[in-house]
């Protein structure tokens, strides 16, 4: 397997988990702290701006996770840890399509009931924490097939 390949799969996806992480840890708890109406004014300005962010680190870290894995397909001990990764990670585009892209669209065109606003968020935040698991997992499990590819590359050499 190539090395660099699989170095540029984690990184990419750490990188998309850092994003993620400033989210869950500045951006959640200042919008809980707004009014409703406030809140949407600022989501509907700024919202946009986090999905053109968010989605290319998504797709970019879901892209080089599968070259990764392609990549070890003649590396069964690698392979299997690798196409975990690619699966573990795919769970959160199905989390986007299902709840994400949804409620993100309602907040930022203003149609969300402001009476289930403040839980919305606690559950966004509760399926943020959720997707942020989902990667770093998926993270430690391409660390496993890169560690499992030296391993067999050792054994061969």
């Amino acid at each position: 397997m190539n090395k660099p390949l699989s170095l540029l799969a984690l990184f990419t996806t750490s990188l998309f988990l850092g994003g993620c992480l400033v989210i869950a840890l500045t951006l959640v708890p200042f919008w809980q702290s707004m009014q409703g109406p406030v809140f949407l004014d600022y989501f509907a300005q700024w919202g946009p701006s986090i999905g053109l962010l968010m989605l290319p680190l998504s797709a970019l870290a879901q892209i080089s996770l599968i070259m990764a894995c392609w990549e070890a397909k003649d590396d069964k001990a690698s392979f299997k840890w690798w196409l975990m990764s690619v699966l573990c990670f795919s769970f959160t585009l199905v989390i986007f399509v299902f709840y994400f892209a949804r409620t993100n669209m309602e907040m930022e065109h203003k149609v969300i009931d402001l009476s289930i606003l403040s839980q919305t968020l606690v559950t966004w935040e509760r399926l943020h924490w959720l997707r942020m698991a989902i990667v770093l997992l998926a993270i430690g499990l391409g660390v496993m097939g890169t560690l499992a590819q030296s391993r067999s590359n050792s054994k061969t050499s």
